[in-house]
């Protein structure tokens, strides 16, 4: 009856299960927000779903797995140009606009996450207003939120390309407003002009300038030591680099004297006529027409005139105008140290000639330092108007303590207590377990023939995991055979038996 039961209630309970929906995961690790949408996508057509209880799983009936696969792969589909020919004919022309402007944004969108970090991306696009009256224009702008895949982050390059991309992709939008954020909040680009490096919230990639810079001098000035030195830590670089964060523009004139061209030359002539009157002074005597009637001659007096000539040129001198314009970010002041191991260098001088003097390593001590602070200073670019600093300090090193720690195969404490643990756990379930299960098994009885057939051969071989319990049996079944008894058996017998054995040995004694 009770097999009856069960059979039936198996077969129930099988019936049941099979009868059941077999849930398949559609998405698994999934970001929260995509499994809402997707979720929300599968409940208006009707389809069950269940949810982890992290929210990053969604399983769905296998046999609607096809129309959840197309309905989580429409979610994030956004119109794209390609989508045109699918608008109504009837559209007023602003809907056209706002139509063409949307399939623009997927197209630029799609282009965005195929980057490898960027998950998913939504780009909203302001158009350019022409204004009516001049300065009312209003440019373009964009603004784009990406999705980054969990661990990954945007270099200053992937960050500078996406925002050229969206600029070159809109007609009449500039890089510099572009702003782009990422789904935690975090401004990557601000949209204004000079933020990305030197602006406002660009602190991050100033510092990341100045370190790349700081690097490539290290690595430079390291690749010019590294050749006499080796590669070795006998040296160490460091470099500091002062930027100049403000744009500046200079104007200069200068005037060269040693040419000149005539531009203009004005002449100038002049006669000059002086008569000198004689006779009574008086008006009369003065007058020209009375100068006769009262018989004085013009003569008492004397003319004189004079001519002048005159030239004037007029020179001009050629004139050189010069702009020069630095932009922000330039190096204001570099500073290099490098420390030199000292012993290093005396023992590339006694190597390279080991019958020298003290005096004559000293000498070539002094020249490889000398060397080696010119090679320096070409390697960094020393520029003394730019007050460069360089200090090359030659001192001894302290020696390099090597620690020895443990290896990649060795064993910690943990590890061994651990596997003393299990060591023992194995022991106690021989010991308690496998040991007296196999001491209560019945023991296999042998024909005499076959027993007494190989008793004149050898002796059978005890097995030394045979219960001090079953001892007393084995050698009664060894004496009705006719069998050796070992001396181990007869041992263990008499620690086992004490008193008996005590007996025995004093009946032996007793009869002989």
């Amino acid at each position: 009856m009770a097999g009856l039961v069960g059979a039936v209630l198996a077969i129930g309970g099988t019936t049941w299960w099979a009868s059941l929906d077999q849930f398949v995961p559609l998405l698994s690790g999934s970001p929260v927000d995509q499994v809402r949408r997707v979720a929300g996508a599968l409940e208006t057509e009707t389809i069950p779903y269940r949810i982890s209880p992290d929210g990053g799983r969604l399983d769905v009936p296998q046999q609607h797995m096809g129309q959840a696969w197309i309905l989580a792969a429409s979610v994030d589909v956004l119109p794209s140009l390609s989508d045109v020919s699918e608008m109504p004919k009837v559209l007023t022309p602003g809907q056209q606009d706002w139509a063409f402007n949307r399939a623009r944004e997927g197209d630029i969108a799609g282009m965005i996450n195929q980057i490898d970090a960027v998950a998913a991306s939504r780009v909203t696009i302001v158009p350019r207003e022409e204004g009516t009256y001049f300065g009312e224009e209003r440019p373009a702008s964009a603004s784009v939120l990406i999705r980054m895949v969990a661990g990954t982050s945007l270099s200053t390059q992937q960050i500078r390309g996406i925002t050229n991309l969206v600029a070159n992709s809109v007609d009449g939008l500039e890089g510099d407003t572009v702003t782009l954020v990422d789904d935690q909040g975090n401004l990557l680009a601000s949209g204004t002009a000079g933020d990305d490096l030197f602006g406002e919230g660009g602190t991050g990639a100033l510092l990341e300038y100045r370190s790349g810079l700081e690097r490539r001098y290290i690595a430079s000035v390291s690749s010019a030591l590294r050749p006499v030195l080796g590669n070795t830590t006998d040296f160490s670089v460091t470099a500091a680099v002062d930027l100049d964060l403000v744009s500046k523009e200079v104007v200069s004139k200068s005037i060269d004297v040693d040419k000149q061209a005539v531009v203009s030359e004005q002449v100038e002539e002049s006669t000059q006529k002086n008569t000198a009157t004689g006779g009574v002074p008086g008006v009369d005597a003065n007058l020209p027409e009375r100068g006769g009637a009262q018989g004085l001659s013009r003569d008492a007096g004397t003319d004189e005139s004079a001519e002048s000539l005159g030239s004037t040129f007029n020179y001009a001198y050629p004139t050189v105008e010069e702009v020069s314009r630095s932009a922000a970010g330039g190096v204001k002041r570099l500073s290099v140290a490098v420390q030199v191991n000292e012993e290093r260098l005396y023992a590339l001088a006694r190597a390279a000639n080991e019958s020298a003097s003290e005096e004559e390593i000293e000498s070539e001590v002094q020249a490889l330092q000398a060397e080696l602070e010119n090679a320096v200073k070409a390697a960094m670019g020393f520029d003394e108007k730019r007050k460069d600093e360089v200090q090359v300090s030659f001192l001894p090193f302290s020696e390099i303590e090597m620690v020895e720690g443990t290896g990649a195969g060795s064993v910690s404490a943990t590890d061994w207590m651990r596997y003393g643990i299990a060591a023992l756990g194995l022991v106690l379930f021989f010991s308690f377990v496998v040991r007296p299960v196999i001491a209560k098994l019945p023991e296999a009885k042998k024909p005499k023939k076959a027993v007494a057939a190989s008793s004149s051969s050898k002796p059978v071989e005890q097995d030394d995991e045979d219960d001090d319990a079953n001892l007393a049996a084995r050698l009664r079944h060894l004496v009705d055979n006719y069998q050796a008894v070992t001396a181990d058996d007869l041992n263990t017998l008499v620690e086992r038996e004490e008193e008996a054995a005590a007996q025995v040995i004093r009946l032996w004694t007793r009869h002989g």
